[in-house]
C-alpha cells in the first residue's frame, strides 16, 4: 500500500517481519515535520521487536527528566539530555526530510552517537536531496543510507545488511563526505 507521500507501508505479517532475538534500542532523530512517515516507520519497528524513543517528541528527554538525571530548567542540559538518550540507544535512525537541516538536535545526536560508537542509519524521504542532510549526519552515518521506499529498511536498521542509496532508491556511488565513517569499537 502506498500513501500520498510515496512511502511504502508494509502490513505486518510473519512472512515480512524481522523478529529480533534480543530487543534493540533505537533513537529516532528527525524534524517535527515528518510525523506521518515517522509514525509509520515506528509502528513497523515496534512490530519487529525494537524499543523506540523519538527525540522529536521529547519522549527521550522526558524520560531522562523523570529519572531526575538532570533538572528540566538547565540549558547546558540539552546536550546532556541527548547524551542520556544516546547512551540508551544502540542505533540512531535519522529520518531526513526538507526540514532536517533546521533541527539542531539532529546534528548533536549524530555527533554524540558517533562519539559513543553507535550505529547511525539515515532514512531519506522522497522529497529530500543530499543538501537536506546535516553535515554531522553526512560525516558520521555508518550503517547505511536507505530510501524510505526500500522494503529492506528493517534489515538495514537492524544491522543485517548495509544499503547505500539515494532518495529514489538508486545505488549511491559517491559517499556523502569522503568515506563513510565506521563505528568505533
Amino acid at each position: 500500500m502506498t500513501s500520498n507521500n510515496s512511502y511504502f507501508v508494509i502490513k505486518h505479517t510473519p512472512s515480512n517481519s524481522v523478529q529480533m532475538e534480543n530487543s534493540k534500542n533505537l533513537l529516532i532523530s528527525r524534524s517535527k515535520s515528518n510525523s506521518e512517515y515517522a509514525e509509520q516507520l515506528k509502528k513497523r519497528l515496534e512490530e519487529a521487536g525494537f524499543n523506540l524513543r523519538d527525540s522529536a517528541l521529547d519522549e527521550c528527554i522526558d524520560k531522562v527528566i523523570k529519572q531526575e538525571k538532570i533538572n528540566s530548567g538547565e540549558t547546558e542540559d540539552l546536550k546532556s539530555l541527548l547524551q542520556e538518550c544516546i547512551d540508551w540507544a544502540d542505533t540512531l535512525v535519522v529520518i531526513i526530510d526538507k526540514e532536517t537541516n533546521k533541527e539542531n538536535t539532529v546534528s548533536v545526536e549524530a555527533e554524540l552517537a558517533n562519539q559513543k560508537g553507535r550505529n547511525i542509519v539515515a532514512v531519506l524521504l522522497p522529497e529530500c536531496s543530499d543538501n537536506d542532510i546535516p553535515e554531522a549526519v553526512k560525516g558520521y552515518v555508518s550503517g547505511g543510507i536507505v530510501s524510505s521506499k526500500n522494503l529492506q529498511i528493517i534489515d538495514v536498521i537492524s544491522g543485517k545488511t548495509e544499503i547505500w542509496e539515494n532518495n529514489d532508491g538508486t545505488t549511491r556511488t559517491i559517499p556523502l563526505t569522503g568515506k563513510p565513517k565506521k563505528r568505533k569499537c
